[in-house]
């Protein structure tokens, strides 16, 4: 059964806040989620990305543990063909 408190909430966070925590630069941070290295949205063609928090957490816990970026977006591609 599904309670109000099983149920977890996405935390959305700016791009800025995501370059802070993984001190690099805007552009960056746009290329990552360019990639799907990182999850992320935009509300509009254009407009302001909103990035998910714990996507940027596992993806910096994946670096610290000394993963690498190519590593990484291979996991990714291979856990969104399983999910379809």
């Amino acid at each position: 059964m599904i309670t109000p408190t099983t149920i977890k909430r996405k935390i959305w966070i700016s791009t800025k806040r995501a370059k802070e925590l993984m001190e690099c630069s805007d552009d960056s941070v746009l290329r990552l989620l360019e990639c799907g290295a990182i999850d992320g949205h935009r509300r509009t063609l254009r407009g302001w990305w909103r990035v998910d928090y714990d996507s940027v957490c596992a993806y910096m816990q994946y670096l610290e543990n000394g993963g690498s970026i190519k590593d990484w977006l291979e996991l990714r591609r291979q856990e969104k063909e399983v999910q379809k």
